[in-house]
């Protein structure tokens, strides 16, 4: 038990505010990058077009490795070269990024860092 009656050393006492001041610091940050999180407006999916429905020749799903993809093919407007297939899609909607093609080609796993949009090219498309 500290005894009341002792002096406290300063140099304890500054360390201890400074602790103090970085914690609160970054207790403020959190709470606003909490608070910009929640206040970001959610995007409003659309239907893919039909027309992109169908077998895409030549293109491997990333996350399960399923090819050729048949359905949709969701591209990532970000990466150099990363697609999905509708079930990998789905599951990428609900949280999780799946990603068996690590070795080949890397990508980021932070699902903010992707943004995927239904694509068909017509030389790989065949319905």
């Amino acid at each position: 038990m500290a005894d009341a009656n002792k002096p406290v050393d300063p140099e304890i006492e500054k360390k201890r505010a400074e602790i103090m001041r970085r914690v609160a610091e970054a207790r403020a940050a959190q709470d606003a990058a909490l608070k910009k999180a929640q206040s970001k407006p959610k995007k409003v999916e659309k239907a893919p077009d039909q027309r992109k429905f169908g077998t895409h020749l030549n293109i491997t799903c990333d996350g399960c490795g399923t090819a050729p993809i048949f359905g949709y093919r969701w591209r990532c407007r970000t990466c150099k070269n990363h697609d999905l297939c509708d079930s990998c899609y789905d599951v990428f909607k609900g949280g999780k990024l799946l990603h068996s093609n690590a070795r080949r080609n890397p990508i980021s796993m932070v699902l903010d860092h992707h943004e995927f949009y239904a694509l068909v090219g017509v030389w790989f498309f065949l319905q």
